[in-house]
């Protein structure tokens, strides 16, 4: 339609009118925009390729993240198996201990014992001579007395002297025995020091390999995420990269994501959406206006005119942050606004040949059904 000079038609269009008539024929227009977008291409491509390289690295990374971690999950399972060998030796080393002093105590008993015995004996023996004294003395005449003394000496001291050689071997190897003894419990006792030792450093080293476990479970979360980060990258630059080389209209992204409606009397689609929700462009090309809503005032929402193949061009409005400039080149998808505190976004399309605005209804190339309802 003929653009008329009343004020009813919309601000918007007036100031994208200008800028279409200030613009250069359009045969230049389309050669800078296909150069750009060769070049924007090619940057995407070299940045995929830098992407693939990095997702095969940390691939890379993962599979000897798995590997490390299987080698700590075996070394972890032999500590196990060292530790619990450590502890029934422990339990083994306790009893012999406890059976030596047991058998310490039987032996001392009966040193005891033998102690008493030979002080008997050694009794005995003064009692003996005490007695053999005493009856020499009483009858010093009678010679019958000196034989029986003797006769009677001869019969005991061999006895006496036996038991007396008896009990002192015997103490010898019950001192032999005990201090054999002393020896092995001191030895049992070092074992089992050297045992604990061993299984506190063990411990240590267990609960090293369990804190390396868990900072390469979080370190493989990690990889993850980024791997599903890389891939979703990846997705939508091929995404991005194959409708480049299409037309528009016939391949429009969705601006943004929310609740959309059609504003019929504005002939825009009008996206409800939530407060700092990205804004994308709709299609590879050149932004013809970015800057405040035309005729508002220092706090009025952003608008940008972006020119696409065929002089049709795409207006989005109703933008708190701007992220492009103006004579900027675009690819599907780029960020070129934010909605801060604003929640509506609106989308219209419309037509340029020669001085003529023809506005087209959005909804034929943008679909309400395609505009996600939350971010993807």
């Amino acid at each position: 339609m003929q653009l008329p000079a009343s004020a009813t038609l919309l601000r918007i269009a007036i100031a994208t009118l200008i800028l279409i008539v200030a613009l250069p024929t359009t045969a230049p227009m389309k050669t800078l925009l296909s150069s750009a977008q060769a070049q924007s291409l090619q940057q995407r491509e070299q940045q995929k390729k830098r992407n693939e390289a990095e997702l095969k690295r940390i691939e890379n990374e993962q599979v000897q993240t798995r590997g490390e971690l299987a080698e700590l999950e075996t070394q972890k399972r032999t500590i196990s198996i060292t530790i619990s060998q450590g502890e029934k030796r422990i339990a083994s080393l306790s009893e012999q201990i406890d059976a030596l002093t047991v058998t310490y105590q039987e032996r001392q008993a009966e040193l005891f014992a033998l102690h008493d015995n030979l002080d008997v004996y050694l009794t005995n023996i003064f009692l003996f001579d005490d007695q053999w004294e005493t009856v020499l003395f009483s009858y010093p005449d009678k010679p019958e007395n000196t034989l029986l003394a003797a006769i009677l000496i001869e019969s005991i001291a061999p006895e006496l002297s036996k038991q007396s050689v008896a009990i002192a071997t015997h103490l010898t190897e019950m001192e032999t025995t005990r201090t054999a003894l002393e020896e092995r419990r001191q030895k049992i006792q070092q074992e089992k020091a050297l045992y604990q030792e061993r299984i506190a450093k063990v411990e240590v080293l267990f609960n090293e390999i369990n804190n390396k476990n868990i900072d390469l479970k979080a370190e493989r979360t990690e990889i993850s995420t980024a791997l599903k980060s890389l891939d979703q990258l990846i997705r939508v630059l091929k995404r991005r990269n194959a409708n480049a080389t299409k037309k528009f209209p016939s391949v429009i992204f969705p601006p943004s994501y929310g609740k959309p409606s059609y504003d019929r009397r504005g002939n825009a689609v009008v996206i409800r959406t939530r407060k700092l929700a990205p804004v994308f462009a709709p299609h590879a090309g050149k932004v013809e206006y970015a800057d405040r809503t035309a005729g508002g005032s220092a706090k009025a929402s952003f608008t940008v005119v972006i020119g696409h193949s065929a002089q049709y061009y795409s207006v989005l409005s109703g933008m708190d942050a701007l992220y492009t400039t103006l004579n900027s080149q675009l690819l599907a998808e780029d960020l070129i606004a934010k909605m801060v505190s604003s929640t509506e976004l609106r989308y219209k399309i419309f037509r340029a040949k020669n001085e003529n605005i023809t506005w087209l209804d959005p909804r034929k190339y943008l679909p309400i059904k395609s505009i996600p309802a939350t971010a993807n």
